[in-house]
């Protein structure tokens, strides 16, 4: 494995004169690279000030690709809030979670936030991201949890991805295909303080801070793999070498046993909700009810291993 780790700059923090800043940190791998104008967009929305971006390459692949990357890249080069650096190995959750405690430790500080995420995971909250931490900072929370939403087009098919096209009109279709299909977890901590450590995938936080608390929020985390491309990339997990390393491939296999040799899901049997052309929907009171559904339906939340007790209002 190698990486090359970014250093805030000098004047970074300072040029942002705010009390509070917001970091987002995400590895991408180079096949999705297509993915980031659509995230980097969503995300400054939101009111992020710092984005974290690792590439990752596998070993077998981390040779030049014709300067494609470079040229992805090159469009951001004039963006100061966004810091890229690369991590070289086989996939896993493991190899990412380590480097990204190793970022951790370089970039951001205690009272930071940091939104962790991967690039196909929009965040939405039901409220302004940064009052939504200011009020998190009040009560002394330290961490914020979300459900995936799994977004899918219409009549469950498994469509190509246009990056030129709303990824939200794509797969305006949520379900509780991760929960339902995949019985893997559905729960992801969507933003933590600076100090707090997090497991492999962001699924849980890691004892060593002592007792810690959840804000009362809960978050949508509308999850668009479910494209074209999830068959081939799902299936070189059931490799024995995979398999050997990743005790969670049975998911995998459950969810291509669950579509057979189709190209597409079987719906009738999931949670949906029809987001329709309302994006998000992030004021809609049916959808909010959607994702409190989905959360009360995960039968992993709120006591698992690692895990603060989960604070309610």
């Amino acid at each position: 494995m190698s990486a090359r780790q970014p250093h805030w700059p000098d004047n970074a923090r300072a040029s942002l004169n705010l009390n509070m800043v917001v970091h987002l940190a995400c590895t991408v791998a180079r096949f999705q690279v297509n993915r980031l104008e659509a995230f980097l967009q969503h995300y400054k929305s939101l009111g992020v000030d710092q984005f974290w971006m690792t590439i990752h390459s596998p070993a077998s692949d981390a040779e030049d690709d014709g300067g494609q990357l470079s040229t992805e890249l090159s469009k951001y080069a004039a963006d100061q809030t966004i810091h890229f650096s690369t991590l070289t190995g086989v996939f896993d959750a493991m190899l990412v979670r380590k480097h990204h405690d190793t970022l951790q430790a370089d970039a951001f500080i205690p009272s930071d936030w940091v939104l962790w995420a991967d690039v196909d995971e929009f965040q939405i909250y039901p409220d302004d991201l940064r009052c939504t931490l200011a009020r998190a900072d009040r009560m002394g929370a330290m961490h914020i949890s979300g459900e995936l939403v799994d977004r899918v087009a219409r009549n469950g098919i498994l469509a190509p991805l246009d990056p030129h096209q709303s990824i939200w009109e794509q797969f305006p279709v949520g379900c509780a295909l991760t929960l339902q299909v995949l019985k893997g977890y559905s729960h992801k901590v969507v933003a933590a303080k600076g100090a707090v450590r997090l497991t492999p995938g962001n699924h849980e936080v890691l004892p060593g801070l002592g007792p810690t608390r959840w804000a009362p929020e809960l978050a949508a985390i509308h999850h668009f793999k479910w494209d074209e491309t999830v068959v081939a990339r799902l299936s070189s997990r059931l490799e024995p070498a995979w398999k050997a390393k990743c005790s969670w491939w049975p998911e995998s296999e459950r969810f291509l046993n669950f579509i057979h040799d189709r190209r597409e899901l079987d719906l009738s049997s999931l949670l949906t909700f029809d987001f329709g052309k309302g994006n998000h929907r992030i004021d809609d009171a049916a959808a909010w009810h959607f994702v409190h559904c989905l959360r009360c339906s995960n039968p992993e939340w709120p006591k698992r291993w690692g895990m603060a007790e989960a604070e309610t209002e």
